[in-house]
């Protein structure tokens, strides 16, 4: 019989060399060793075709014998320690078969002297046709001398090895991994000469162990399974106790397991309702189901206790189900639904009703304590409200009995509707004091118009219509400011002649009054004090801060007047609602033109509590909290930082940011900010890949440390000298970071890292020295300098003295004034 190597193949056929010529044959003509049709599969290049007669047979070599690692030493460059982890190894034969046969022999072998009968039945369910077979025949054997004539058989047929491999990866996607946990397998390959390991399920209970060198991949044999190879007399004794450490670990492990996975489980639970009811899409009723569930889990994890306060807190008082609950002025809870229902029940579907409805209908009411809700909780919870406040506005038609003039409900605030707002005011400013129709005083309603503000037709402001408004002399709305600008006695905006003399008006108004509660001037045009039916004068602060005996606890500001108890009008309360902010820090109550707003976090700080957390960060060279809101610390942008911070400091604040010493750095190609790996004054950006030197925060450069900090110290002094400070700069004795210099005084303390040296700005020295020996230790140059023949004495309280152990020196002028050269620095 000649035999044929394969040379190439196609999914149709096979190519063979035969007199120097390559012949095709198809798959059709060949049969495996196991007398099946062969397919592209079972066929690879090397291979040899043995002819017989009438069809071509597959010929493939035997499974190598098993070999000492003694061998594997010198072969595979495996080292000496090896041999004794691993006595024994099986070559494979090289091709893409080897893992599939590897895996084949070493579950057989493993299976042929141990009896896991989990990885039997395992095996059994995931194996089908030929497979099966070929696996019950090999372990089906009535002694172990037939289990090994079975087993010595089919190592002569590598191809049904293969199938058998085969078929297991087949079903887990061709995945080791998966495999290994399926089987509960763990699995080592260890790769020559590098020695590197990849184990696969680390925590599978059955350990086999291969190698694997270039193409090849074998077998390893530890010490224990060598025991099999040498007959080894102790073999029951070893295999019980493996099988005792295994049982074991397998019922610890499973204990474990399932209090892991119950714990998981409960937790998983706990996070899902827990999400399902900040934001349910449907809301859900508590059952009696879910009551005796939680009491069940609070058994396993106390922390269910917060999960039923939030249950709590999510219920709605009418209907009792978990949803997107809100808290209304009585302090009950309802849900969209159940809210949107009691309004419109009340209402008789209207939702919203305007001043004549509001005389017909009751008021809606929570359903559990029959108190009233508030216009807030309406204007706040009541889907849709701006349209149907519309809606109730277009459902009336009003007319002036003054100037017949129509309108809608909000131009009559008067509640007898008989007379609009601007006759109203006409009236109160001619001393009528009741509705010319129905001779109803006005008086009762004084909170309300004295809230009500009109812009003005010339300077654009809304002021109070009482206070800042006089007797119309034309057809446009003019503040008294604007009316005092009007000359020749003609409006300012069409200059017509006025209706009658604009000097029978008096036109006098304070612009700026004394607190009568903290005795702080305030603006009085654009104030709160403007809007208020009282005449007791009180700033922004002290008016909108809320006192204990406030009728309006839910309000956030004050709705009374904090001396004579007058009720305030809604237009003052909705005017402070829009412009006034309480800051986080001190409470107190400013105007939103004097308050800051971070972006991140919208806290609000007014301007004196933010100024002082500025400067204190400076004072302590803490450049990571000025980046950080100071209620939350929430990281803001540099941008920001320069919007919110006053002129005078920038430059400190920039220079502080600039010489922190932490993790991070900012890229000098595209200014992202990322972690400093060392110490190296080299650092590359993960992002775009430029390199940033450490010392100077620049692209980098080959100059050495001291190069590299004059490099930085000029380019500082330049961006100083570029603010044009009429004083000039100076630099730190110490450091030489330069300072522009404060208005105030020439006292500067340094804000660089690991310095904070205090100096003096005309002549760039230590200040301790002078505060301890006399003005004689500034430099003779500075103007504050004063000569003295006295004899100087060591100091201990003075930082120089004490540094030094001794008497410090007198300082010299510097070579150019202010500017700390790199020998004339303070040395440490």
């Amino acid at each position: 019989m000649q035999a044929f190597e394969v040379q190439s193949k196609d999914y149709n056929q096979i190519y063979v060399l035969y007199s120097n010529q390559q012949y095709p044959i198809p798959y059709s003509s060949i049969y495996t060793q196991s007398n099946s049709q062969a397919t592209f599969a079972d066929i690879e290049i090397g291979d040899q075709i043995i002819y017989n007669s009438s069809y071509y047979q597959l010929k493939l070599p035997s499974l190598s014998s098993i070999q000492k690692t003694d061998d594997l030493n010198t072969n595979l460059n495996f080292p000496s320690y090896f041999s004794k982890v691993f006595k024994f190894y099986r070559p494979i034969v090289s091709g893409v078969r080897n893992k599939s046969v590897a895996f084949a022999v070493k579950i057989l072998e493993h299976l042929c002297k141990r009896k896991n009968e989990f990885m039997k039945d395992k095996l059994r369910e995931i194996l089908g046709g030929y497979s099966s077979t070929v696996l019950e025949y090999v372990l089906g054997g009535e002694n172990e001398e037939e289990v090994k004539s079975r087993m010595k058989w089919l190592e002569g047929n590598l191809v049904i090895l293969y199938n058998l491999g085969n078929d297991m990866f087949m079903k887990f996607n061709n995945s080791d991994e998966e495999l290994a946990r399926a089987l509960d397998m763990q699995i080592k390959f260890i790769t020559i000469p590098n020695m590197t390991i990849e184990i696969k399920n680390p925590g599978g209970t059955t350990k086999f162990a291969f190698y694997k060198s270039a193409d090849n991949i074998g077998i390893l044999y530890d010490n224990i399974e060598s025991s099999y190879f040498q007959e080894n007399k102790c073999e029951s004794f070893i295999e019980s106790c493996e099988k005792l450490c295994v049982y074991k670990k397998g019922k610890a492990s499973e204990l474990q397991i399932n209090i892991k996975e119950a714990k998981q489980e409960l937790s998983l639970i706990l996070k899902i309702l827990t999400a399902i009811i900040k934001s349910p899409p449907n809301s859900f009723p508590i059952t009696g189901d879910i009551s005796n569930s939680l009491t069940y889990i609070k058994n396993y994890i106390p922390e269910i206790s917060a999960f039923e306060t939030l249950l709590q807190n999510n219920k709605c008082t009418n209907c009792h189900e978990v949803a997107k609950v809100f808290q209304v002025q009585c302090k009950h809870k309802y849900c969209v639904k159940c809210f949107t229902n009691i309004i419109s029940l009340a209402t008789q579907k209207l939702f919203v009703l305007n001043k004549l409805e509001k005389k017909k209908y009751q008021k809606p009411k929570c359903i559990t304590c029959n108190m009233d809700f508030s216009q807030n909780d309406i204007e706040n919870n009541l889907p849709c409200y701006q349209d149907y406040k519309q809606n109730s506005e277009g459902r009336v038609e009003l007319k002036c009995v003054c100037c017949n003039a129509e309108g809608k409900c909000k131009d009559f605030i008067v509640n007898c509707f008989h007379i609009c707002n601007d006759c109203l005011f006409e009236n109160l400013r001619n001393g009528k004091k009741r509705c010319p129709e129905c001779k109803s005083s006005f008086e009762k309603h004084k909170s309300k118009y004295y809230s009500h503000r009109t812009q003005c037709d010339g300077c654009k402001k809304e002021l109070s219509s009482i206070r800042y408004y006089r007797k119309k002399l034309c057809e446009h709305n003019l503040c008294i400011n604007c009316l005092k600008d009007c000359s020749s006695n003609k409006c300012m905006i069409d200059f017509k002649i006025f209706t009658s003399d604009i000097s029978s008006l008096n036109l006098e108004i304070f612009n700026t009054k004394a607190c009568q509660q903290c005795n702080n001037s305030y603006s009085y045009e654009l104030s709160c004090d403007s809007l208020k039916p009282c005449d007791c004068s009180l700033c922004d602060s002290c008016l909108l801060e809320k006192p204990q005996n406030d009728p309006n606890p839910n309000d956030p500001f004050s709705t009374i007047c904090i001396k004579c108890n007058t009720k305030f009008g809604k237009g003052l309360s909705s005017f402070a609602n829009k412009h006034y902010k309480a800051c986080c820090i001190c409470y107190k109550i400013n105007h939103e033109k004097n308050v800051y707003i971070i972006e991140e976090c919208q806290h609000i700080f007014c301007h004196k509590c933010f100024d002082d957390h500025i400067d204190i960060n400076i004072k302590d060279g803490n450049a990571e909290n000025l980046m950080k809101c100071p209620n939350c610390f929430v990281k803001y942008s540099g941008a920001q930082l320069t919007k919110l911070i006053k002129k005078e400091v920038q430059d400190k604040v920039l220079y502080l940011i600039m010489q922190k010493d932490g993790k991070f750095l900012n890229c000098a190609s595209c200014k992202k900010e990322f972690t400093i790996s060392s110490q190296n004054r080299r650092q590359q950006c993960p992002s775009c890949q430029a390199v940033t030197c450490m010392r100077c925060r620049d692209f980098y450069h080959e100059l050495d440390d001291e190069d590299c900090i004059e490099k930085f110290i000029a380019e500082r002094v330049a961006e100083a000298e570029a603010t044009n400070d009429p004083d000039g700069i100076s630099q730190c004795p110490r450091c030489r970071l330069p300072y522009t210099k404060d208005p105030k005084c020439d006292h500067v303390k340094c804000i660089g890292i690991n310095c904070g040296i205090e100096f003096c700005f005309r002549c760039a020295c230590v200040r301790s020295p002078m505060l301890k020996h006399g003005n004689h230790y500034h430099r003779p140059s500075c103007s504050h300098y004063a000569k003295s023949n006295a004899e100087d004495k060591y100091e201990p309280e003075c930082t120089e003295c004490f540094r030094n152990k001794e008497l410090c020196p007198r300082p010299k002028n510097l070579k150019v004034p202010r500017r700390v050269s790199a020998n004339e620095i303070l040395q440490d």
